[in-house]
């Protein structure tokens, strides 16, 4: 099973990877994440989102890189779990979690352990 697929990782790790995925890069010296769309390595970036937890963060840098996101609630059968499916290429099929933003999060790193897979 792939490292990426969100079973037996913390979520520091799960959020490193979706960080990864939105385009973040790590800086080792200073030990934080430089977002996507800041060019300058000088200023500290000190607001690294939670992209395990926040629907808000999610929205502005994980959908973006998606095509499609499709979240709906299945009460009757799944006890109130949310399900999440995400699209690149090709679905990640359902993923039903407590919440909505850990549902996404944890198909869009369904989804990415399936890419490395392919590659």
């Amino acid at each position: 099973m792939s490292k990426h697929t969100g079973v037996d990782m913390t979520d520091q790790e799960k959020n490193e990877v979706l960080l990864k995925f939105a385009g973040f890069r790590y800086r080792e010296g200073a030990c934080d994440w430089l977002p996507p769309d800041q060019e300058s390595t000088d200023t500290l970036y000190l607001d690294t989102p939670d992209l395990l937890h926040s629907l808000d963060a999610q929205a502005k840098w994980i959908y973006p890189k998606l095509y499609e996101v499709k979240l709906h609630q299945r009460s009757n059968i799944m006890n109130g779990q949310w399900c999440a499916e995400v699209f690149i290429r090709t679905p990640s099929g359902c993923i039903y979690r407590d919440t909505p933003a850990i549902a996404v999060a944890d198909a869009v790193l369904s989804l990415i352990g399936n890419i490395n897979a392919a590659t």
